[in-house]
């Protein structure tokens, strides 16, 4: 290849990848972002969960919830029989050994702000009335964040 033609198609390249850039930098600033999807504050999707209240400390804002449910504990149950023989050597034999699931205890806590609306039996609450409701159902809607579990809606059942 000439010099002349290497040039040329170092330009044209040169020219087309500031074009792209050019292209995508107008096509990021047409796009709207809307306010509340502020990717830095750790904001994720609300979600739900149905448990009992565990604890509740209205003086710190706080609601802890247990979920009972099968998870990553088991039951092992078993026998181990362990016999002596004549020369003083042992042998052990496990007899009658089985694993199955447990349910397994998740605590979550919540976060609880003055913005958070509290329902007991259809009725308006407050953090402090829930102090009284221990191993109640409960169903909290929340948004988990980098800095917490935050309650948006927790309604307490009869």
């Amino acid at each position: 290849m000439s010099k002349t033609r290497l040039r040329v198609f170092g330009t044209i390249a040169v020219v087309s990848l500031l074009a792209s850039g050019l292209a995508v930098a107008n096509a990021s600033q047409q796009t709207p972002v809307a306010p509340n999807s502020d990717r830095r504050s750790g904001f994720g999707n609300p979600e739900s969960i149905t448990g009992t209240i565990s604890l509740v400390r209205p003086d710190e804002g706080l609601l802890v919830v247990k979920e009972q449910g099968v998870g990553h504990s088991s039951n092992i149950s078993g026998a181990t029989v362990v016999t002596q023989d004549a020369n003083g050597s042992t042998t052990a034999t496990d007899t009658d050994v089985s694993a199955a699931p447990a349910p397994a205890e998740t605590k979550y806590e919540f976060r609880v702000t003055a913005n958070t609306l509290i329902r007991a039996n259809g009725r308006s609450a407050t953090l402090s009335d829930l102090a009284g409701m221990q191993n109640r159902q409960v169903t909290v809607h929340f948004v988990p964040e980098r800095n917490g579990n935050f309650a948006k809606g927790i309604e307490v059942g009869p």
